[in-house]
């Protein structure tokens, strides 16, 4: 089946999160004239097959406690294996009202108060509000930012790092949210080592696995040896993948009994147990009846990549971004504006009137940057840089005014 990935669905009048101003203004200084292309869910209609499942729960006419059958870990096995070679067994896989959660729960259970956790800015900022949240140290290993604009891991900073804190947990982004990045086996084998050699579970948040552009292929950390997959958690979900964040429903998956066990512990002090009425069989329409929107689906957004990559090259300097191959978010270097936070703020709002994501939300090290969502329109997203290209030149031409002024 055909899907039109260019439709317009207008959300700023229902209860979205990232397109009702009610929602959004308080992010970003009050505004309330944003075009929003910030919060990571997509602005695309769900699959068919998702809809089908979800009008037999309809049908049903009754919302009441649900459960989890034999059919779900089976989806879940199936699409894992399919797409990405990984063996999940049943008795392995735990649910959490989604992967946010599931950090907090991991480091409740794993470190203790004042202990250290480990994380590799810029990343996603729940991370280090799980580990503050929660009373524990957080420690930052950096990433290297490469010429071109990948990055790569600081091994000896990690290492040194971990010794010096006493480590005992370190926090994954695999495909890293918001640099893009997807991380090699190599690169994986070689920080679980350390990991396993100074007794630091590795929990590895993977949502973003199955959005891989240009011929990238993702390793899951349950892809390598058993030493490894036996010290590391493993968060997935369809939340990313088939714009299914609001069912609340993501997957831990531990390999090691003794440390699914306390995981587990946790989860039941919580009263962490039921899905809502939809998420089961949301589940499965994603991963048995919904195969030709993902592909359809990863070349729209690929091509959104390359537009946005192109356009801003061409007509925005001295704006840059990479052709990234994980996640639908584009990481717009705009370092070379020399603006602080603030003032990078006040350009995208009150002058090009466009929602992004900060870098510094991300961490010091994103100071400069932008993150994008590019799961939305060709023409939402073609909007949006233009208006971000006549903020930017109309700043440019005032700041020569004024150059030209003084002199």
């Amino acid at each position: 089946m055909h899907y039109n990935f260019d439709q317009v669905h207008r959300r700023d009048n229902t209860l979205s999160l990232k397109w009702n101003p009610n929602f959004y203004s308080g992010e970003f200084h009050g505004r309330t004239d944003l075009l929003p292309l910030w919060v990571a869910d997509m602005d695309y209609a769900v699959s068919d097959g998702i809809l089908k499942r979800f009008q037999k729960v309809l049908d049903g006419k009754i919302f009441g406690y649900a459960g989890f059958d034999a059919e779900y870990f089976e989806a879940v096995a199936h699409w894992n294996k399919k797409r990405h070679g990984v063996e999940i067994r049943r008795e392995t896989v735990l649910f959490t009202p989604g992967i946010v959660p599931a950090l907090d729960y991991a480091v409740r259970t794993f470190v203790k108060e004042g202990e250290a956790v480990i994380i590799q800015r810029p990343v996603y900022y729940p991370f280090a509000k799980a580990i503050e949240n929660n009373g524990r140290k957080l420690v930052n290993s950096p990433l290297l930012e490469r010429p071109g604009g990948d990055y790569g891991m600081n091994y000896a900073d990690f290492e040194q790092k971990i010794v010096e804190n006493q480590v005992k947990l370190f926090i994954l982004c695999n495909p890293h949210n918001p640099v893009g990045q997807v991380w090699k086996r190599e690169e994986l084998e070689k920080i679980a080592a350390i990991c396993l050699e100074h007794k630091v579970i590795m929990l590895s948040d993977e949502i973003h696995y199955d959005l891989m552009f240009y011929g990238a292929k993702f390793t899951s950390v349950l892809t390598l040896p058993d030493e490894i997959k036996n010290n590391s958690i493993v968060c997935n979900a369809v939340s990313k993948t088939f714009n299914l964040a609001g069912l609340q429903v993501s997957n831990t998956i531990i390999h090691n009994p003794e440390l699914r066990a306390r995981f587990r512990q946790t989860l039941e002090r919580s009263h962490v147990a039921l899905p809502n009425a939809f998420a089961v069989e949301g589940v499965k329409g994603c991963y048995y009846e919904s195969d030709d929107w993902y592909e359809q689906m990863i070349k729209y957004i690929e091509g959104n990549i390359t537009f946005a990559a192109d356009y801003i090259s061409a007509r925005i300097k001295p704006l840059s971004m990479r052709r990234h191959q994980g996640t639908y978010l584009g990481w717009i270097d705009a370092r070379g504006l020399e603006l602080g936070n603030e003032q990078l703020a006040d350009l995208c709002e009150a002058r090009a009137k466009v929602a992004f994501d900060y870098g510094y939300w991300f961490g010091p090290e994103g100071e400069g940057f932008l993150r994008i969502n590019l799961a939305c329109t060709r023409a939402t997203l073609e909007q949006a840089l233009k208006k971000l290209e006549r903020a930017v030149q109309s700043r440019q031409k005032g700041a020569l005014l004024k150059l030209t002024f003084r002199r």
